[in-house]
């Protein structure tokens, strides 16, 4: 739900700050006097197409900002786009756009693309406008409109999966038989590969023991003669590291009767002769265990180079190549099963099957949705005063996709001795205004929580007018509603109303909006009715209204 909305600097308001409650509320006015600007800049907030023209004169930068308590669809975007917020906490929206052309957004802070941000007002917000009413012409809309008034959103999710599971199967069949000849000389390639690579047959993490192995014996002479040393320099020797510590030793224990500390360091002194024996004595059984087999060591060298050979042929590392020749073996059976056609056939027509199986239930289930919807609308139309209206949502066949096999289409007629038809045909642009509020108020769940209404009054008042006003109240029971109007008999049901007006000056014009108060509601109730000459029986009437 909408709760404020500020503006800087856009076309004729210099600024404006507004709080927005729940309910219905009106936005009345002169004509001319700004009211669709406050929709224009919602639409702006939320992704919609922005020009410097909406930049008021004589500034750099247009600002706008929006917070809403988002509902359960828009916090589902916000997961799903990893946006961190509470399931209480406020959502803000901001956008800028300068005269340079360029335009800025931000969700709580954080930067946004115009996409997101359009991707995310389509879960907060719904406009009834001109355009909105025309999409109301689309299939895929009024398919989906059907969808959340039977709430088949499992059933669709059903038929989504297994259409994906079908193209899938289906697009292997295809790309099995298109590629045979392509697939056979890859296989043939592979095979070759294989034969070549199984000359060494190489083991997993081989490589590793098998290069450190060769490192040692190839310098075999290195680390007899550095071993060697070692051992003649630590214990062998004459004046050997060991026999220069302890006779260093001997000393300092002889010492230690003149000072006691000696022989603290001739312990440490002891520690290290220790350690130096103990690595003396390593050594020596290092070399006392080195043996050296020629003809081990040549089978060895041979396995070491046939490695490095294969590696810089297929260009891999040594240590990767037992993985590749994995890959290979891999990619071959997948092959082996792609030439399986039959095999391939008998997937592709299982997965259709259940494919078609998901549709038919999708289908049933949207017939039977499409039957109470039609019901329902046309009663709610009926009431708009339109009393001999037929409403009529026809599920009809479509080419397989995600959505199952079927196309809707919405049929009208004004009078029953006329033929529905689809409602591009059929309807006039008040009876589509009409239609689409009957649409919304049968099938709410299908709305987001925030529902504007801008031109719906075009083409009606009287009796209708106040049916209309009816319908919107009865919609702001679990919605929050703005419309734009110019008509009392809905501005009389409203729960707010907020009043549009415009001041000009020699060098600039300016609009502002400001929430009225009971008595203020009176007088533009009246205004309305009767023009700015108001008389007393139009302030009588307006507080009829709003009573009522």
């Amino acid at each position: 739900m909408l709760t404020s909305l500020s503006l800087r600097n856009f076309v004729i308001v210099d600024a404006l700050d507004l709080e927005v409650l729940p309910g219905l509320t009106v936005l009345t006015g002169e004509t001319g006097a700004g009211k669709s600007i406050l929709i224009d800049a919602l639409k702006l907030i939320l992704g919609g197409r922005a020009d410097i023209s909406t930049i008021r004169t004589g500034c750099d930068k247009a600002e706008f900002s929006a917070t809403f308590r988002p509902d359960a669809r828009a916090l589902a975007w916000l997961k799903n786009q990893d946006w961190l917020i509470e399931p209480e906490g406020e959502l803000i929206v901001r956008r800028t756009i300068d005269r340079s052309g360029r335009s800025r957004g931000w969700i709580n802070g954080l930067p946004a693309t115009i996409h997101q941000l359009k991707a995310l007002g389509d879960t907060l917000v719904e406009i009834n406008g001109q355009h909105a009413y025309h999409e109301l012409l689309d299939g895929a809309k009024q398919l989906s409109l059907i969808d959340a008034y039977g709430k088949l959103d499992a059933e669709r999710e059903a038929v989504a999966r297994s259409f994906d599971v079908w193209k899938r199967a289906k697009k292997t069949l295809d790309d099995a038989k298109e590629n045979q000849e392509v697939l056979r000389a890859r296989e043939e390639r592979l095979m070759w590969v294989l034969d070549d690579i199984g000359l060494l047959e190489p083991k997993k993490d081989e490589w590793q023991t098998l290069n450190a192995e060769h490192v040692r014996l190839s310098n075999r002479s290195n680390i007899l003669e550095g071993l060697t040393e070692v051992v003649n320099s630590l214990s062998a020797g004459r004046e050997s590291a060991t026999d220069l510590v302890s006779h260093a030793q001997g000393k300092l224990e002889g010492l230690a009767r003149y000072d006691e500390r000696f022989a603290e360091y001739a312990e440490t002194l002891g520690a290290a002769l220790d350690l130096l024996e103990e690595a003396a004595r390593s050594a020596d059984g290092y070399l006392s265990r080195m043996d050296y087999d020629a003809r081990a060591f040549e089978k060895l060298d041979e396995r070491v180079s046939l490695y490095f050979n294969l590696s810089l042929k297929y260009k891999v590392n040594p240590e990767d190549l037992f993985d590749y020749y994995e890959r290979v073996r891999d990619e071959l059976r997948a092959i082996e099963a792609s030439r399986d056609l039959e095999e391939l056939e008998s997937r592709a027509a299982a997965a259709y099957s259940a494919f078609a199986e998901a549709a038919a239930v999708l289908r049933a289930k949207r017939e039977q949705a499409a039957s109470a919807f039609s019901e329902a609308v046309t009663a709610s139309v009926k009431a708009l005063s339109l009393e001999h209206a037929v409403f009529e949502a026809v599920i009809l066949d479509a080419e397989p996709s995600a959505n199952g096999s079927d196309r809707c289409e919405f049929r009208f007629s004004s009078h029953p001795s006329i033929a529905r038809e689809a409602l591009a045909k059929s309807a006039s642009g008040g009876e589509l205004s009409r239609i689409s509020l009957a649409a919304a108020v049968v099938n709410p769940s299908a709305m987001p929580s925030t529902i504007i209404f801008d031109e719906a009054d075009v083409g009606i008042g009287g009796a209708v007018a106040a049916r209309v006003g009816e319908k919107f109240s009865e919609l702001a029971v679990e919605h929050q509603v703005l419309c734009i109007t110019h008509l009392a008999q809905i501005a009389g049901y409203a729960d707010h109303q907020w009043k549009v007006s415009k001041t000009a000056s020699a060098d600039s014009v300016s609009s502002s909006v400001r929430a009225l108060t009971h008595e203020e509601r009176v007088r533009e109730i009246a205004r309305m009715l009767g023009g700015n000459k108001i008389a007393e029986a139009e302030e009588m009437l307006a507080r009829k209204l709003l009573k009522r």
